[in-house]
């Protein structure tokens, strides 16, 4: 997990032209990226459009999926690449799988601000610590 500050440049989401997008056709047919894609979409679509910030609007989020066909299973890499660059509209997202991308569009989700409507510049590298996802059963 490495986390980089591009610069302290913040930019704003413009609401009403925001997209998150894809040019790999298995993205677009995949159950799994299409219900996260809507999802993230739906919940950007209700945040107030803010100010213009001084350095200017992100418009989209672009997907780029290494294996896209990759089965869900013990140890499938969740990795991904997080790129909000200040001198640009459109971040960028790379992620190993399929699932990485539910986790960096979640990331990306996290990262915005509430209270002045920005997003910081950052690269983010993130991965899971432990090749498994453990649960917890209440007995009470």
């Amino acid at each position: 997990q490495e986390a980089e500050m591009i610069s302290t440049a913040r930019r704003s989401l413009n609401v009403e032209e925001f997209k998150i997008t894809t040019d790999q056709y298995q993205l677009r047919e995949d159950k799994v990226i299409s219900m996260t894609i809507s999802r993230y979409e739906g919940y950007f679509a209700r945040f107030k459009p803010g100010p213009v910030s001084p350095d200017g609007y992100i418009t989209q989020v672009s997907v780029t999926v290494e294996d896209p066909e990759a089965p869900l299973k013990i140890g499938v890499n969740e990795s991904y690449t997080l790129n909000i660059d200040s001198n640009s509209t459109v971040v960028k997202l790379t992620a190993n799988t399929r699932f990485g991308v539910v986790r960096g569009l979640e990331t990306f989700y996290q990262l915005y601000n509430i209270t002045d409507g920005t997003f910081p510049s950052v690269k983010i590298r993130d991965y899971p610590r432990f090749s498994y996802r453990g649960f917890l059963i209440d007995t009470s």
